[in-house]
């Protein structure tokens, strides 16, 4: 074997410890993505990370998202969620269990479980809104009896466009802007 290419094979191994793939999700307090929804009220929606919290050993991010509360993390694996476990008589036990919602890296056309409903990478797809255009990756949520959630996702920016499927009724959230709140005023998405 050459010196170059011995050489060349350790930068590869040592470089392949320490790098990672791009995020799917970017995760900072104070981001923030406002959306045009069509199909319900109301047809402005924010959503955003409030702050970070540690969970055994690990920072998590909590997501405020279409008035409900998410505690998420990029893993390993992808975009991993948390959700709070209950003793039998519904208090909480303080513990949370940890489960894959959005893989990443994926294989167009896999398909995989998440919290126990199937979810399908469709395709790549180029997608545009008041945003702007972007090259995205497809995630199908089978929510059962013709329920679904499908996001668009950009890597790097998080959800672009998600359609959302629930007794007959489709709603669409389409990206309008996002970024990071100006920091003294953490109130109103920074324009």
């Amino acid at each position: 074997m050459k010196p170059t290419t011995f050489i060349n094979a350790c930068i590869l191994v040592c470089a392949s410890q320490y790098c990672q793939a791009e995020p799917l999700f970017p995760l900072e307090p104070g981001l923030f993505w406002e959306y045009e929804v069509s199909g319900s009220k109301p047809e402005k929606v924010v959503n955003g990370i409030a702050n970070s919290i540690t969970i055994n050993d690990i920072t998590w991010y909590i997501m405020f998202e279409y008035d409900e509360i998410f505690i998420i993390r990029n893993g390993e694996l992808g975009q991993m969620e948390a959700a709070p476990l209950f003793d039998k008589d519904g208090k909480s036990t303080g513990k949370h269990r940890e489960f894959l919602v959005f893989k990443y890296p994926v294989t167009i056309g896999e398909s995989y479980l998440s919290n126990d409903q199937k979810v399908t990478v469709e395709k790549k797809h180029t997608v545009s809104t008041p945003a702007g255009s972007f090259e995205c990756i497809v995630y199908n949520i089978d929510l059962g009896n013709g329920d679904y959630s499908r996001s668009c996702i950009k890597v790097g920016v998080g959800i672009i466009i998600n359609e959302f499927m629930s007794d007959n009724k489709l709603i669409i959230s389409r990206l309008k802007r996002f970024g990071l709140l100006e920091p003294k005023d953490k109130k109103t998405p920074a324009r």
